[in-house]
């Protein structure tokens, strides 16, 4: 169903049905081709990429906003240049699954379809947001993308028990919005919000995630 859902949404926005689309339950992002892994069985996110290619999207960019690395998503992109992807998260030296090290930028036939920004422990809106607003955002202006997809992953910040990261909802709000102004920029608004981490299921997740849906609508 989580699949599905992702699936039917990335579809929906790519044949211009919806302006928008959120899968909350989404964002599996650690699932792998072979196994699941990090809480995800499935990973709904490589799924959906995958449909819009199959209906004829030349890019599509997939920018990850959860403390934890996307190894699933970059696994299975790593070495395709139609697909960007984009992580932000705490560095593997503290937290699983310990991979998306800086120098870790693609396959031979896709160098630098794969970015990784890898920040330290105790790491707070300022820094969180430029890494955001000074890596994510101009790489993918400059892919071009047709459709952006983007994992929204609460648990950057500082109540979550699973992460050592110190960002406000007021930080990830920023960010959604910011990656929402950054679909319409570059690919005529096709934007495609999934879910993700978070552990703080009471301070935290309402209330971020409401950012998100409202965002999007």
């Amino acid at each position: 169903r989580i699949v599905a859902g992702s699936v039917e949404s990335a579809l929906a926005v790519w044949e211009g049905r919806a302006d928008h689309a959120v899968n909350l339950a989404g964002g599996m992002h650690h699932a792998m081709p072979d196994r699941a892994s990090g809480f995800c069985v499935y990973n709904d996110a490589v799924a959906a990429i995958r449909a819009v290619l199959a209906a004829g999207a030349r890019r599509v960019a997939y920018v990850d906003l959860d403390a934890h690395h996307g190894d699933g998503v970059e696994r299975a992109f790593w070495d395709d240049p139609r697909v960007l992807t984009v992580s932000v998260h705490e560095s593997g030296t503290t937290l699983f699954p310990g991979t998306g090290h800086p120098a870790d930028v693609g396959g031979p036939e896709a160098r630098g379809g794969a970015v990784n920004v890898s920040l330290p422990a105790g790491t707070s809106d300022a820094g969180w947001l430029r890494a955001v607003v000074s890596v994510a955002l101009p790489v993918v202006r400059a892919f071009g993308p047709d459709l952006l997809v983007t994992q929204h992953g609460c648990d950057a910040h500082a109540h979550d028990p699973l992460t050592n990261l110190e960002v406000s909802v007021d930080a990830l709000r920023a960010a959604t919005l910011a990656v929402h102004d950054l679909a319409h920029e570059v690919a005529h608004g096709r934007w495609l919000a999934l879910g993700g981490g978070g552990y703080a299921i009471v301070q935290v997740v309402p209330r971020a995630w409401t950012h998100v849906l409202a965002i999007a609508a």
